[in-house]
């Protein structure tokens, strides 16, 4: 039965795709015959909403797009055991959150194989994904990847828009990003289905440094361009609903690494927060580059410890317009914290290439090529390899383990104002406002105070549109050409 099955699907995909340039022919005809502008895309409905097994019907509408089309999932409750591939800029388009539901049920032989949908999206063309739910089963372990992968090149314009899913308790980070992509993850909600799990994991590891294509790795080619801010240049997180685990601070809405530019802006958290990664911890990726936090409402049980809602472990940002409702008598240490791991707790820093000869990645003292030495009474080695309020680098080549050169990174200090905590004024947190070993506050930060010349990027993105926003509401098929 699955071989008749698996045969019908081949069959289908491949009668299919010999008659999608006749039916793109007439869906052009009609098109211009009933005023629509020509050159309208193809729409595919896939079988079912079905990825394993014998039933890769979701794969097969794929295979049979061109880029620019809608691939249509319908209603249904579907189990995915083998990932889909996606190489075209396409829209995947579910029936809506509870309507259409794809169940993660894909083997986990390490912690690297957890992606269900793995989209490559090709220079000058856009993907999007909408109204779906993705589920854990309840059954599969842990994952350190993506559920959804997306790479790719971005190089003045953003490419990708992820909108109107729900990701409910999946053993895996929701999304993650690769190469050099800027898009949307917006209006999505969600849970993560263990305390390490994020809704995005943002990554812009290499660079258009001709301007055309992305090359090199690391972030290091993002580290030695000039920064950019509120621009079009970013990962924008905006309008979701993320609810964490108590008092797990690590499930957060946003992890950001390897010369990521990240914004996260108008979502609704509960028991959650929005993380980065420092030059100190994640091998031999550089830190984030740009992190912007603003207009962001964050809720905890009455009960509940908070460290922190924000965390710049290295790179520049901006923090503000920020609420905050917490229990102070139960613990809130700080509003955003702005350590320098390697000056706070070197002796727990142990990741190559940026370790010393001990297998401990080395004080922050002057000793390592990276860092800038100045000798500034501050703390010795000043300013460190991309330490928190740094900004623009020498360019470290891309390749492992890096030359040793001196970073030489530029001061971009960090800027938080105007946020409030129960309603009242408030940019610190029951700690207080401090500098650390090498961040000082007056210099590598500074507190109540705007950072000069930024102004907000659009809102809402631009990829939203009315029309866009209205058709992600209550996802339908488009009806122009329509294949089954």
């Amino acid at each position: 039965m699955r071989r008749n099955e698996s045969s019908a699907t081949r069959n289908w995909a491949t009668k299919l795709s010999s008659r999608r340039a006749i039916f793109r022919l007439v869906g052009l005809v009609t098109g211009v015959m009933l005023g629509w502008t020509p050159g309208e895309a193809a729409t595919i409905t896939a079988a079912s909403c079905n990825n394993t097994g014998g039933q890769l019907h979701v794969q097969a509408a794929v295979n049979a797009a061109a880029n620019g089309d809608t691939v249509v999932l319908p209603a249904g409750t579907c189990t995915w055991t083998t990932p889909v591939q996606v190489q075209k800029g396409l829209t995947i388009q579910g029936q809506g959150i509870g309507q259409t539901n794809i169940l993660d049920a894909r083997a986990r032989p390490d912690a690297g194989a957890g992606t269900l949908l793995d989209v490559v999206i090709p220079q000058g063309t856009n993907f999007r994904l909408t109204g779906i739910e993705w589920r854990g089963d309840g059954t599969q372990g842990k994952a350190a990847d993506g559920t959804i992968v997306l790479s790719g090149c971005s190089t003045t314009t953003a490419n990708y828009r992820i909108d109107h899913n729900k990701f409910n308790q999946l053993n895996n980070n929701a999304i993650r990003t690769h190469g050099n992509l800027y898009g949307l993850i917006d209006h999505n909600d969600g849970m993560p289905g263990y305390g390490g799990a994020h809704m995005v994991n943002s990554n812009n590891e290499s660079y258009p440094r001709d301007g055309v294509t992305c090359t090199g790795a690391y972030g290091d080619g993002v580290w030695a361009a000039p920064l950019s801010t509120g621009s079009i240049k970013a990962h924008y997180v905006e309008n979701n609903t993320w609810y964490g685990y108590y008092n797990a601070s690590a499930s957060s809405i946003v992890d950001s690494n390897c010369g990521a530019s990240t914004v996260v802006r108008y979502n609704t958290l509960t028991s959650s927060g929005i993380g980065s990664h420092g030059t100190d911890s994640g091998g031999r990726c550089r830190s984030q580059r740009w992190l912007e936090i603003y207009n962001n409402i964050f809720l905890h049980d009455p009960n509940e410890p908070v460290d922190s809602e924000g965390w710049f472990r290295g790179g520049s940002g901006v923090a503000f317009n920020n609420a905050i409702t917490v229990n102070r008598q139960a613990g809130f240490n700080n509003y955003f914290k702005y350590t320098n791991l390697r000056s706070d707790d070197p002796g727990q820093r142990t990741f190559a290439p940026w370790k010393n000869s001990t297998g401990q990645f080395p004080d922050c003292n002057g000793t390592t090529p990276w860092d800038s030495n100045s000798g500034d009474p501050s703390g010795a080695g000043y300013r460190c390899l991309d330490q928190p309020g740094s900004g623009t680098s020498a360019y470290l080549q891309s390749v492992d383990p890096p030359p040793a050169i001196k970073a030489n990174n530029a001061l971009e200090p960090i800027y938080i104002w105007n946020n409030t905590v129960n309603g009242q004024p408030d940019n610190c947190g029951n700690f207080g406002c401090n500098s650390d070993g090498v961040v000082k506050v007056g210099r590598d930060v500074f507190i109540g105070q705007a950072r000069p010349g930024y102004t907000p990027f659009t809102y809402p993105h631009p990829l939203v549109g009315a029309a866009s926003a209205a058709s992600a509401a209550s996802p339908t098929a488009p009806s122009r050409v329509r294949l089954q």
